[in-house]
This record gives structure tokens, sequence and C-alpha cells, in this order.
């Protein structure tokens, strides 16, 4: 799919020259050749060919007057794509999907745009900042590539669009020079193209994506000479193009690949100036053109793999008015496009028209027509003769005829073949009847069913053909059935027959019964099993078995699997293959793995019982025990370990000894005992605080004063409890102080916390009275209030001072202070015996004493 690389304004500037006369051996023509026509003026070029047989290229509008770029296919009209708003465009490239890609001039034809066309649409493609982009080639995935101007239009780079949408293509650089070019792009994304060098000559350029990276260029060198320029790439990598040679005295077509190098395409005489391979295909087929002896004129050439290159001209009928002047490209089915000049009668005016046209050359796959003679009857004494066939073909003027008659004819009807075959390969046939006396033997009928015999079951495995023969070489026979079978399908018995007749009589009906079964059974997939191993032998594992089925011979058996369920299955993985057959020997298998683990830890066993003992240093004491003992399931040796060794040295305290078992599976186990030590006795004197205030009373957020002790032998450690911050109010404190050899010494505190918050708290003397019942009781009233009105409670005592146990010589229970107002009320109908003073204490802490009572 390789385009011809031009420009529009190279196609406006110069003079298109004529073809001269033919001068070429005419060998049997090879192809059929299809002018395409024209967009109504003088000329056309075919540029680019897919696999379809599509053609893009490029033509005259009437009159001439501008150029514009269609799209041929078989049966129908060049279509003209139209532009991109300027006067002329050209159509360069067209992939298998009949995508195309070329160049156009925009509107006011200042300059040139490239251009992708997709279902009647064109699109512009962008350039690397300048004005000018010129699409080439484009891939089956749709990759573009060609050259655009970089800013301000000082140079043409080589560039790849990816999509028509991008902004900005990716730059494929030179090779030091000024300019490159993008002339053709395969599959896999390689581009065949020039580039120009430091020196500012052009070299033919082999660009791989990613395209950017030093290693994606490769410099395909020259013949010698210093200029080359490669203008196709095929899907292996193949290049060609052209290139000098020595001296730069010719231009030569090349072909080039990987670790091979340049090869010379060489030329159609000694003297051709000029020789350019345009385009290769995959079965690396090039086309182009070469001149003729002195550079005369050109001639389209090809140069299929292993031949010398031809002159397209002579495998073409002679006398078409055509002269082949450049083949522009060819595809994997061979067929070719180019240009050449037409020369028409113009009747009217009594002149000859010479033309540029694009045209398309098929290879030749047209059968010649072959006529046989009539039927020959003798009355049973051999023919003189039986005639010729007649053959005639497209191409070739006298195609070979053969047949292939008996020396001597037999008896009855004999069918002769005549065979025309011409100069491309392409046979036709037809048959002619010779009848010889008259018929007395019936048709002889054979049945050939393939393979030739069933397995030994009687089935078939494999879909069998059945081929009728029927032959009466003395009359023409009829028959009925005989139908011949390619393949059939599965069943549990077919019968075929045939029957036949002729003039000597009727033989059959021949039968051929056949049963099929091409088809395994079907076998259900079974889950895998996992099993805890039960020894170091494994595990007895049973399992169910797999069930099969089969639709037209049924299931021989049941399935049979390995190893068997209820075998033992060793530690580890284990694959159970399971097979069935059916009637007809088919076969299936499936499979599943049986995993059999150690899932169980070990059991300890002799656990040592709790140990006490008495220290002997200040250290402690080395304790001795027995390891417990440990079995496994699987592990005949499992280990076993304790966090404080047999015979090391034990705190004074208690040590909590924790024993685990493992076994090789990583299974674990463990156990516990306690050991005591117990400090050794010598000190009988607790230890004696330095004082032990009873009472404390603190101001909510002051830390509670910590208590210390001594004792005549060690340092005493003081703890208390309740820890932490003390609540508001009253709070009972126990201090311990405990020496090294564990004596203790108690201290009990009282500790008040106040609030912060100063309270203020009346007690009403008109409502503070005690009615006396008798000398043990009375009936108590006592009001008041308080500033602090939340969480608040008043506790009476029948002492005129608040004692230091709180707890003691109260006046009933406390009462809460309203959260409305802060008023609170004693009452107690009967209460304890009437007396005066009493006090009180608020849970803030506020203590009132001395308060007189009404007694009555």
């Amino acid at each position: 799919m390789k385009t011809l690389q031009i420009t529009i304004t190279a196609l406006l500037a110069v003079p298109l020259a004529l073809g001269l006369p033919l001068d070429v051996l005419h060998a049997a023509p090879q192809y059929s050749i299809t002018d395409l026509g024209t967009l109504g003026g003088a000329y056309s070029s075919s540029a680019a060919l897919n696999e379809a047989g599509q053609v893009a290229g490029y033509s005259h509008l009437p009159a001439n007057a501008a150029l514009h770029p269609f799209i041929w296919q078989e049966g129908a009209v060049l279509q003209d794509l139209g532009t991109l708003g300027g006067t002329h465009a050209l159509a360069l490239g067209i992939n298998n999907a009949g995508k195309i890609v070329g160049n156009s001039r925009i509107a006011g034809d200042a300059t040139s745009h490239g251009f992708v066309w997709t279902l009647g649409a064109m699109q512009g493609l962008s350039s690397l900042g300048g004005t000018l982009s010129r699409a080439t080639a484009i891939n089956d995935n749709g990759v573009i590539t060609g050259v655009a101007t970089v800013a301000g239009d000082v140079a043409e780079h080589g560039v790849v669009w990816f999509s028509p949408t991008v902004a900005l293509p990716i730059d494929l650089g030179t090779l030091g020079g000024g300019n490159s070019q993008g002339n053709d792009i395969n599959f896999n994304g390689q581009i065949a193209g020039y580039s120009q060098t430091a020196s500012q000559v052009a070299h033919a350029t082999l660009w791989s994506p990613p395209y950017t990276t030093p290693t994606s260029v490769q410099d395909l060198g020259t013949l010698g000479g210093s200029y080359s320029e490669a203008n196709a790439v095929n899907a292996f990598g193949h290049v060609t193009g052209v290139a000098s040679n020595a001296n730069d005295v010719q231009m030569r077509g090349f072909v080039w690949q990987a670790g091979q190098g340049m090869v010379d395409l060489g030329a159609l005489t000694a003297t051709s100036t000029h020789t350019a391979g345009i385009d290769i295909n995959a079965n690396d087929d090039v086309v182009g053109y070469s001149t003729t002896a002195g550079g005369a004129a050109k001639r389209a050439i090809i140069r299929k793999a292993g031949v010398p290159i031809a002159d397209l001209n002579g495998m073409i009928l002679p006398n078409t008015g055509w002269v082949l002047s450049e083949a522009h490209a060819i595809n994997d089915a061979g067929q070719v496009i180019g240009i050449g000049t037409l020369t028409k009668v113009d009747a009217v005016n009594n002149l000859n028209v010479v033309e540029h046209h694009a045209f398309l050359l098929s290879p030749d796959r047209i059968k010649p027509t072959i006529t046989c003679p009539a039927t020959v009857t003798t009355t049973g004494v051999q023919p003189i003769g039986i005639g010729v066939a007649v053959a005639q073909d497209n191409l070739d003027p006298a195609p070979t005829v053969t047949n292939n008659r008996p020396a001597t004819f037999p008896n009855g009807d004999t069918t002769v073949i005549w065979t025309a075959t011409d100069a491309n390969s392409n046979t036709a046939i037809c048959s002619q009847l010779v009848r010889i006396g008259g018929d007395t033997t019936p048709p002889v009928v054979r049945v050939t069913v393939s393979p030739v015999a069933p397995a030994v079951s009687g089935w078939y495995l494999t879909s069998p053909s059945i081929a009728w023969s029927v032959s009466d070489p003395e009359s023409t026979v009829t028959k009925s059935g005989c139908i011949d079978l390619l393949s059939v399908s599965d069943t549990v018995s077919s019968q075929f027959s045939c029957t036949a007749s002729s003039a000597g009589g009727s033989t059959g009906p021949v039968s051929a019964i056949v049963k099929v079964d091409t088809v395994a059974p079907a076998i259900s997939p079974s889950q895998a099993i996992t099993r805890n191993a039960s020894s170091a032998a494994g595990s007895v594992v049973n399992y169910t078995l797999p069930t099969a089925s089969d639709l037209t011979s049924g299931v021989a058996g049941a399935v049979s699997c390995t190893p068997a369920s209820g075998s033992t299955f060793g530690l580890g993985n284990t694959t159970v293959n399971c097979s069935v057959s059916d009637n007809a020997g088919n076969s299936a298998t499936s499979r599943f793995v049986v995993t059999v683990a150690d899932q169980t830890a070990p059991v300890l066993a002799n656990v040592p019982a709790n140990i006490t003992v008495t220290a002997n240093s200040p250290d402690g004491i080395a304790v001795n025990y027995v390891l417990p003992t440990a079995t496994d399931n699987v592990d005949v040796n499992p280990s076993v370990n304790c966090s404080s060794a047999s015979g090391s040295i034990f705190a004074v305290g208690t040590t909590t000894v924790t024993c685990s078992a493992s076994d090789i599976a990583g299974n674990t186990n463990s156990v516990s005992f306690v050991v005591t030590v117990v400090a050794i006795v010598t000190d009988q004197t607790p230890p004696v605080f330095t004082s032990c205030p009873a009472t404390v009373t603190l101001t909510q957020g002051q830390p509670l004063p910590l208590l210390t002790a001594t004792d005549n032998a060690s340092t005493p450690v003081v703890t208390r409890s309740p820890v932490g911050t003390l609540p508001l109010g009253l709070t009972t404190v126990a201090w311990t102080a405990t020496d090294g050899v564990g004596l203790t010494a108690t201290c009990i505190q009282q500790v008040t916390v106040n609030a912060t918050v100063t309270e203020t708290i009346s007690v009403n003397s008109n409502k503070t009275q005690c009615k006396r019942i008798n000398a043990t009781s009375g009936e108590w009233l006592v009001q008041g209030t308080s500033s602090i009105t939340t969480s608040n409670r008043i506790q009476l005592y029948r002492a005129p001072t608040v004692p230091a146990n709180l707890a003691s010589n109260t006046l009933g229970a406390s009462v809460s202070v309203s959260s409305n107002g802060g008023g609170w009320q004693f009452q107690a109908k009967p209460g304890p015996a009437c007396t005066s003073p009493i006090s009180l204490r608020s849970t803030a802490g506020t203590v009132k004493e001395n308060i007189a009572v009404t007694v009555q």
C-alpha cells in the first residue's frame, strides 16, 4: 500500500512527458489492464492500492483546471474526494479500511495541509508549527506518516500522526541535516523515507517506534554514491527505494533488509540511467520504473522475488494503446497500479489523442473457454478420430489443449476429458462421449467409506465420508440415491444406499451402514479435597466418583480414578486422575487434587505441678523441673520449649512458666505452671509511717501529699488506694508501706476535697427545731439554703462540731440541695432524741458548726 511521493506544486509546475513508443518483446500476457479513467480531464495517476483492490490517486477535472483526489473500486466510477477548500488536492495513501491520506490546498490556495479522508469526510492534519503538512501513507492501525514544516517554514521534517486530531504530530527529526520525510508506514509502525545528513545529502531512512530514541532511526546507506531514498516498507520491514551508485553515475532501485543491507535491483538495459523501486509487497515483489537505453523513457517494471526485473509492458496484450510508464504500488494479491500513456482515436477529428491515465493490472485468473467435439458412436469398431476441442483465452492467443482418450476404446461408453491450459496455468475442461457397440452388463456400484474400517467397537470415531462410484463403460447410467457425503454426523446407526441402471441392467441397492460417535463422553468436574493427616503416612481419603454421560454410544462402565477412593494419601498434594470411555472407544479424563495436611497440634503430657520454694539468695533460687512430654499424630519428635528453662534462677515472687510444643507442620500447643519463690525471712519488723494525719482537707486540683515510711532493713514501697485524682467531698484513703520481705504497715486518712467555688450555707433559725417525743426520740425540722446547687448534699451531725469520722454521729441521711433556688430541708418524724447545738457539712466540703436548735 505504497504511495508515490509527489507534491501539488510539482505536478502543476512540470509538464508531463509523453511515453515514447514501445519496443519490447511480448511473451504470453500475464495481466489484464483496466483504465481507471479520469475525473473529466486528460490526466490521472494512481498512487496507492489496498488488499481489497481499492485505488487512491488524483486526476484533472474537466478542462484540466484542477487536480482532485479520487478513490476507485471495482464496479464503480471514480469518486471525487474534494479538497480542504483550495483548488487542488492529491490522494497518496490508502489502508485496508479504505481510509485515504494526502495533501490539499486550503481556502485561498495559500498553502497545503495533509488530510485524512474517511467515509466521505475530509479532515485536515496539523504541522510542526509551520504552515504546510503532507500525509503520504496510513497503516491499518490508522497511524499516518508524512511531512510537515517547522515554525517559520525553514525546514520540512518527517512526522507521525497517531490521530487526525492531535495538535502536534511526532517529529521524526533528521540524520543531522535540515529536512526529512516519511514515505510509507507498515502495520508494525515502521516508517520508510529519507533524511538529510549533516552534509545536507538525503539518505534512505527507516524509523521504528517509539521514533524519538537514538535506536529508533536507522540510516540505510546508499549503493556507493551519495544519495538514497526509501519509498516503501513491507510487513516484514523490507524496504525498497532508489539510490545512486559509485560516483553518482546512475540512480538504481534497491531492496534493503536487516542483516543484508542494500541489494541493487538492476536495470532494463546496461545504459539505463534511472531505476527506482516504488513499492514492495509481503512476497518481496517490487514495482517501480526503469529508463530505456540512454535514459530515453520510463518503463513500468516488476521484480518478483528471485527473478530479474521485467518490463510490465511485455506482460499485457500488445496493441492496446498503452505505454506503462511507472508502477506505483503492488498488493499481496499481485495487483499493480501506476501511470501510463494511453493513445485513443478521436474519430470525429481523425486524430490520435495521447493522455496520461491511471491503470490497474490484475494477474490473469480467468480460465480459458473450451468446447468439446460432438459424441462419437460406432457399431463396435474403433473410431478413425474423435475430433478436436476448441479453446480461447482472454490473454493467451493459443492455450494448450490436451485429452485423456485411451489408445483403444472399450465396448460401451467412454468419457474423454479435454483440458485447456493458458500461459498463466488457468485451466478449463469439457467432456466428450465415445460409444462403442451395445451394453451387455449392468453398472458397477462401489461405495467407499473413509476411513476404510471403523474402530474395533464397530463405531467410527471420526466423521467418515461416503463416496459412490458408479460406472458402465457401455451405456448411460441412471442413479438413485448414490449421494456423496463429505462428513457423516454422529449417529447411532444410519444406512446409505445407491441403485444404478443402464442398458445392461440394474445394480443395487448397494448399502453402507455406519455408526458414528466423534464426541468423547462428558465427565463431571470434581472439587479439590483437603483432609487432616491421621499419621505420618497421611490419611485415608474417601471421595465420590465423578459421573459421566454420552449422548450417542453411551458410557461404557463407571468412571475409574487413580488413586482409588479409600486409599491412603500421603502428606501434600496428590492428583487424582479419572477417566471414562464410551461404547465407541472415545475417552475423557478429569482430575482433581487431594491435599493431606497435618492440622493437629501436639499433645502435651506430664506437666509439672505448681512449685513453691524458698529463695537461697536475694536473687532468688535455681529451680529444676522435668520438661513436659509431647506426642503428635505425624511428627515423631515434636519440640518442647519452656519460657523459663529448668535450672535457671527464679526471682522472688510468682513466675508463670509456659511450655510450648511444635511439630514439623508448625502446629503448636502450650501449657503452663507456676513457680513461687518465697523470700528468706530475716526481717521481723514492719515499716513505720513517718506521719499519718487522720484528716486532710484539699482544694479541688490540689494533689494529696505523699506519705513516707522507714524500715529497719530496707526502703519500703508506699502505695495508696484509691489512686489518681480524688473526687469532691470526703474520701477514705488507705496507705500501705511494704518492706523488702513483704512486711507492711497501714495508714487511714479521711480526705476532704473542697470545690474551688466558695459555698455559702445559711440555716433558717425559725425552721431549726425539734419537738421532744420522749427521752430517745423527737420530731426534727431543719431548713436552709446553699449557694452550690449542682450535685450538692447536706449532712447534719448530732454534735456541735463535725466529727473527724464523717460517718459517725450523723443526724439521719444527707439531704439534697435543690437545683432551683438552692433550698434544702431535713425532716424526721420520729427522729433521734432532740439535742442542741448541731453541725453540718456539704458535699462541697463546707462546714457549719454550733447551730442552735429550738427544742420544744
